[in-house]
């Protein structure tokens, strides 16, 4: 919390300075290490606007996420002692601002753990990363890569979305044929591929989570019919 007020990771200190979201990362990596290039000249201010429509999904992420990816936990995976040490511990600020995020992450945390997270939730999430993956679909019908002809940081950000998304049994090849086509060539990438290999004692764990909702019918295709 010293490092960072709102107590997440990832966190990059680079020459005295802190930086708390990973889009501020990447687009500062980008500034300080220019080369290779992964915005063109003159872009990073479309960049930025399109990494935060990547970032304002994440809470549907997460729901998504800790609906069918993660197992049930017999113990809280955030306790209220843990939700009041966080209300107190650390600045609260942000900028010099009051951290609206803090109390966000509060709220979203002590739902979950009383009332779990219900199939409307996970509806409404599974549509809104779904709208947003039709409109990748669409660019990527007729362009390479998300942001044109190159290899950009709009990709390395949403093949994070994209991979945790198919791993929670979202059926990609079947809705985006051409996403679905992208995610496969970027998975080939070694610099990619060593970054999402799963350990062997998690994929395990993963897999039987996943046979064992569609044996029950509450995998993510039936709760969200599609």
């Amino acid at each position: 919390m010293g490092i960072n007020p709102r107590g997440l990771v990832p966190c990059l200190v680079h020459d005295g300075q802190v930086h708390i979201e990973s889009n501020d990362i990447i687009l500062h990596l980008e500034r300080a290490f220019p080369i290779p290039r992964l915005i063109s000249v003159g872009g990073e201010g479309n960049v930025a606007s399109l990494l935060k429509h990547e970032d304002d999904l994440h809470l549907a992420m997460r729901t998504v996420t800790f609906r069918f990816l993660f197992p049930p936990s017999p113990k809280p995976r955030m306790s209220s002692d843990a939700l009041r040490r966080y209300a107190s511990t650390g600045s609260g600020t942000v900028l010099g601002k009051k951290d609206p995020h803090i109390g966000r992450e509060i709220a979203y945390w002590a739902d979950f753990e009383a009332h779990g997270i219900p199939d409307g939730a996970v509806q409404q999430s599974v549509r809104r990363l779904h709208a947003a993956f039709v409109e990748i679909d669409t660019t990527l019908a007729s362009h390479s890569y998300i942001g044109g002809a190159n290899l950009s940081v709009l990709d390395i950000a949403w093949f994070v979305y994209v991979h945790r998304l198919t791993l929670s049994g979202y059926p990609l090849a079947r809705l985006h044929a051409s996403l679905n086509e992208w995610y496969q060539r970027l998975g080939m990438l070694p610099q990619i591929a060593r970054e999402v290999t799963i350990p062997a004692d998690l994929e395990g764990p993963i897999m039987a989570r996943q046979t064992d909702l569609r044996a029950s019918g509450q995998d993510l295709e039936s709760i969200c019919h599609l």
